[in-house]
């Protein structure tokens, strides 16, 4: 797969990535899929015809940080377009035969916002079928707008265990025909990966054995964050590889003894 470049790649300008397209197929004239990252407004400039027009080039796979189906969610992150925009950009998708990968950020609406964040994202996931679903956990730089809402209490960050029943609600809520669903991210306390439906049961199955199985002290707490949003617990905390009983925690919680 060749990918044109990280950041909003799809914003460039229709003939830019046109010629993008015929460079990357006159060298490599094998190549299946163009794939890059797409905001929605990015998708919102291209009309009808440039969208079929690039399909037509093997743009395709598309990675867009949709983040959330709720308004409330989307306003309080500063993603700048409505739950509605973003369903009729990904349908747009849809009609022109594009595969794409929607993003969820696990934790974005903060405690205040869990049940609503989860219910809309599911929602949303439900009207537009993506070909892949990306779950990553919030994490909270220190030089952001959220990070001093923090500070002054304006936005409670949930707890592991809130993630956690978030995510389980997220997907106890999905109604997919063929989607795969990745969710390993080094930010989240256990990571997922399966095609659903097939795979439902058994991911919220994971999900429950670790909000019943991992240590009370951990899951009430708000960790220190690594890398990337890595769970860090410190050395004087009471959470080890020994009393996690979880196998898989492992490689996402970074337990010091």
């Amino acid at each position: 797969m060749q990918q044109v470049a990280h950041g909003d790649a799809f914003s460039l300008g229709f003939e830019r990535l046109q010629a993008i397209g015929e460079k990357i197929i006159e060298i490599f004239p094998e190549v299946e899929t163009i794939a890059a990252y797409a905001s929605i407004p990015a998708i919102a400039r291209k009309s009808d015809e440039e969208l079929q027009a690039l399909r037509a080039l093997r743009f395709n796979g598309m990675n867009v940080g949709v983040e959330s189906g709720s308004d409330e969610v989307l306003a309080l992150l500063g993603k700048g377009y409505t739950a509605a925009k973003a369903k009729a950009q990904l349908l747009r998708l849809n009609r022109f035969g594009y595969d794409y990968c929607v993003n969820i950020i696990v934790g974005a609406g903060g405690h205040g916002l869990s049940e609503e964040h989860s219910k809309a994202s599911a929602e949303l996931l439900n009207e537009v079928q993506p070909w892949m679903i990306f779950l990553a956990t919030l994490f909270i730089a220190p030089d952001s707008q959220m990070y001093k809402d923090l500070q002054a209490g304006t936005f409670i960050e949930n707890t592991v265990r809130d993630n956690l029943e978030e995510e389980y609600r997220l997907i106890s809520g999905l109604s997919l025909q063929d989607t795969f669903l990745l969710g390993a991210h080094t930010s989240n306390v256990v990571p997922l990966q399966g095609r659903l439906p097939a795979s439902q049961a058994q991911l919220l199955g994971m999900l429950r054995e670790a909000i019943d199985g991992l240590p009370k002290e951990f899951l009430e707490e708000r960790p220190r964050r690594g890398a990337e949003g890595r769970y860090i617990v410190a050395p004087e905390g009471k959470v080890s590889q020994e009393n996690i009983p979880y196998r898989s925690i492992g490689p996402v919680v970074q337990a010091l003894n």
